[in-house]
């Protein structure tokens, strides 16, 4: 049964959504990967409970195949990963969006193996995964209040984390506008600001920089501009606001070139909603 169909169908059936996972089992990871993301995406709609029992599968999945991947004859791609990432950063979504928190520390165990092992291969997608699983970690820990688990997982991915802004990648600089917001959370303020001081100059720098290589793409912007304003956001609210408002005339312009109809950009509509999103109190947090 095609992944596809399921995206093209008025109402998910429970049994063929079981079908297709069974059926996915025996086919190449990609579309495992897939067929999972698929399943967690209308399995709500079939059966709530299901969709717990997905969950809690999910780490289970994602953690064996961490511990498959490490094997020097494994062959994954930067590609493969992606998908574990999107299907991480799914399953912590969905899991932020039920009434209770059991389900969460077993994700986050995933999460911290999955980077650890992304990690270990070398490959650059690491950092951009840092980011992403990271932020939606975080949203998580701030909707428990648990700062214990924020620690942890802090800790936990010590090692992991860009030592410095100075000459990073985007996606390192992006990484690191996600610690501050996690120490900002853990009230570490000083290093919070630290840390977010240091990102606010390398986006100044992206738009006055006479270097080329220097300066970043729309798309690179817009990631680094969003990261930014999560981790400002995790802050006091007034700290935040201050930050934000500042953010905007620094950023280098931002053309109308990816758009969903004539003169709106997405990439505007990016920034609206990561700024929207960002603040816990409209997330619920």
């Amino acid at each position: 049964m095609e992944i596809s169909r399921f995206h093209t169908t008025p109402e998910a059936d429970g049994e063929q959504l079981r079908n297709l996972l069974e059926v996915a089992e025996a086919g190449e990871r990609g579309y495992q990967l897939r067929a999972w993301r698929t399943a967690l995406a209308l399995a709500g709609t079939v059966d709530p409970q299901w969709l717990s029992s997905l969950l809690l599968k999910v780490s289970g999945a994602v953690t064996a195949h961490c511990a498959e991947a490490v094997a020097p004859t494994n062959q994954d791609t930067p590609g493969t990963f992606r998908q574990i990432t999107d299907l991480l950063v799914q399953a912590v979504g969905q899991v932020a969006a039920m009434p209770d928190g059991e389900l969460f520390p077993p994700l986050v165990d995933a999460v911290v193996q999955t980077l650890t092992m992304i990690a270990g291969k070398g490959h650059l997608s690491q950092v951009n995964a840092l980011a992403e699983l990271g932020w939606a970690c975080l949203c998580w820990f701030q909707r428990l209040g648990d700062r214990e688990a924020a620690e942890k997982f802090l800790y936990d991915t010590r090692h992991l984390w860009p030592e410095t802004v100075e000459g990073a990648t985007h996606h390192e600089v992006c990484a690191t506008a996600i610690r501050a917001g996690l120490l900002a959370f853990l009230r570490h303020e000083h290093a919070a600001s630290a840390e977010l001081d240091a990102v606010f100059g390398r986006i100044r720098a992206s738009k006055t920089s006479a270097v080329r290589r220097e300066r970043w793409e729309a798309k690179e912007v817009v990631q680094v501009a969003t990261a930014y304003i999560r981790g400002a956001a995790c802050g006091p609210v007034a700290g935040g606001v201050e930050r934000v408002a500042n953010l905007f005339p620094a950023l280098p312009r931002i053309p109308n070139t990816w758009t969903t109809a004539q003169y709106f950009s997405r990439f505007h509509f990016v920034l609206v909603e990561a700024l929207v999103l960002a603040f816990p109190a409209v997330r619920g947090a």
